[in-house]
Formats: structure tokens, sequence, C-alpha cells
């Protein structure tokens, strides 16, 4: 597999900048593991949220699909058992790991071997992730991404005018925000993203045919 084409060229430099900010600002926001942050800087939160610092990361997974589609890239079920095992056993090492690093890329080439090996649909877990509700779970993640923070006060207020002692209840309040949440999100997949999907490639496609014609 042509894995290092990917590698260190790419999503790894998602991590050049946090690394350089953890060095120069020594016992920092930075340098606080992610069970315990302290209160970002302006710097920090540059570094964290700027398109432009995860450009690297988009860029990898750009090239990343690109060289699975083209037949250049194969990864087998082993491949992805081992880096799920390895995402885990990071887990156990997150309170000595700063937060930005974490924030800004570390776990990439993990996710990036387990992605793809999931990709090729090979083993038990690339087969069940691919049962049909799971797959509209993935499509519907991007709307889910968009919404989950803006959302969350509108259901909060409903569940507290349906159910006023809702509040006390924290595992109840979870379960109604979640279930809210996904059921929200696929509605707006299916109805306003793949519509609106299909009218932008009819668009591009009418002018692209135009063109060639």
């Amino acid at each position: 597999a042509h894995f290092h084409f990917v590698g260190p060229d790419n999503g790894l430099l998602a991590l050049a900048a946090p690394i350089i900010y953890v060095t120069t600002q020594g016992n920092s926001a930075s340098l606080r593991s992610i069970e315990a942050p302290d209160a970002p800087t302006a710097w920090m939160e540059f570094v964290m949220y700027s398109p432009m610092m995860r450009l690297p990361e988009f860029l990898f997974g750009t090239i990343l699909g690109r060289l699975f589609i083209r037949g250049d890239l194969r990864l087998g079920a082993s491949w992805g058992i081992g880096a799920a095992l390895a995402i885990l056993a990071a887990l156990a090492f997150l309170p000595m790991v700063p937060h930005l690093l974490v924030h800004n890329g570390v776990f990439v080439p993990f996710f990036a071997v387990l992605i793809v090996s999931l990709a090729g649909g090979d083993g038990s877990l690339a087969r069940f992730l691919s049962l049909p509700f799971l797959l509209l779970l993935g499509e519907a993640s991007y709307a889910l991404y968009l919404l989950h923070f803006h959302a969350r006060p509108w259901i909060l207020r409903a569940l507290s005018i349906v159910a006023p002692d809702a509040s006390h209840n924290p595992t109840l309040t979870l379960v109604v925000y979640v279930t809210a949440i996904v059921a929200i999100s696929v509605l707006v997949f299916q109805y306003i993203e793949v519509p609106a999907r299909r009218m932008i490639k009819g668009a591009l496609s009418g002018k692209l045919h135009h063109r060639q014609s």
C-alpha cells in the first residue's frame, strides 16, 4: 500500500502549528490535558478553529480518498483492527497528551488506517457498518455536525415545556436531546441536503453539457 504518500506530507502537517504553539508557550493552557483544558488564549483558539489550520487534515482526507478510489491504497481488516486497538489504547493516555494536539489531529494516522480498512468492506465490522440504517446515520452526520450546537437550546426549551421536571433528570435530558437531534439531522439530510445536492449536480452537469456541445 502507498500509505506513505499521504502521511508525512499532508495529514501530519496538521500537527505543525499546535506543536510549535505547545513548545513555545511553556506551562500554558495548551499543555493542559483534554480532561482539564484551561481557558484558551486567542492564539490557541486560532490554532484550534481557524480553517487555515485544518487545511492539512482536509488535504489528507482528499488525497486518501483519491488514492483509495484509484485502487492505489488498500488495507485489509487486520489493519483496521490494529488501528482500532491503537486508538483505544491511546485513549488511556489522554490525560498526558496536550489538549491542543488531541484537538488538532494527533490521531489522524490511526483514523486514516481505520477508515481505509473499513472502506475496503472486509471483515465483520465493515459489514456491520454497511447496514442501511447505519449508512443513513453516516450520511446525516454532516447535518448533525452543523445543527447539534444551535439546535440544543430549542430542543431543551421544548423539553422543558413538555416535561418541566426533566431538567432534574440529566439522563432523560441527554436521551431526549440525542434522539431529537439525530432525528432532525436525518430529516434535514433527506429533505434538504439530498434535494439541494441533486439541484446543484443538475445545474453543474447542465453547464458542462452546454460547454461540451
